[in-house]
């Protein structure tokens, strides 16, 4: 498994220890419970932040600023998405008000970014080199950084003031 990285603004870096197999139990996810509501200022001020800097995750300080509200074809649509020089990294970003079950559906959400970009990239032929993240403004429980682990998402905890 890819260890999961967790990223503060202050750039520390927190490795989880690497195990053979993920430990505690990993909860089915929580289905339904999607929100009508529009998007709160707290996410909007996180998306904004995390796509104008693109060291929060782990890209070059160079790389150019994210594209928010990336439409799929699927009609899908990534909170932000990187464009490097080989690759695409899609971003999902959770803010200090989402709850276990939203933060559930994030780690979810960068699965599926990641799948849609690398379709993407093979209906261009090109190399299916994509990847996604979830960036939160809270440390994940100890439930949701293993299904992270087990699911392969890099996450990122940011501070966004």
């Amino acid at each position: 498994f890819r260890r999961v990285l967790f990223r503060s603004c202050n750039a520390k870096k927190t490795t989880l220890p690497r195990k053979s197999k993920p430990t505690g139990t990993v909860q089915p996810p929580v289905k339904g419970g999607w929100s009508n509501e529009p998007e709160s200022k707290a996410h909007k001020k996180l998306k904004e932040h995390v796509a104008n800097n693109p060291a929060l995750v782990g890209l070059p300080k160079n790389t150019a600023k994210g594209h928010m509200e990336y439409r799929f074809a699927s009609a899908d649509c990534a909170d932000v998405v990187f464009t490097t020089a080989n690759s695409l990294l899609g971003v999902e970003v959770k803010s200090k008000v989402s709850n276990e079950a939203d933060l559930t559906r994030g780690i979810f959400q960068a699965v599926k970014y990641q799948a849609l970009l690398r379709a993407e990239q093979k209906s261009r032929q090109e190399p299916p080199t994509a990847t996604a993240v979830l960036v939160s403004e809270q440390r994940l429980s100890q439930k949701l950084r293993n299904l992270a682990e087990i699911l392969r998402i890099e996450v990122f905890v940011v501070s966004c003031r």
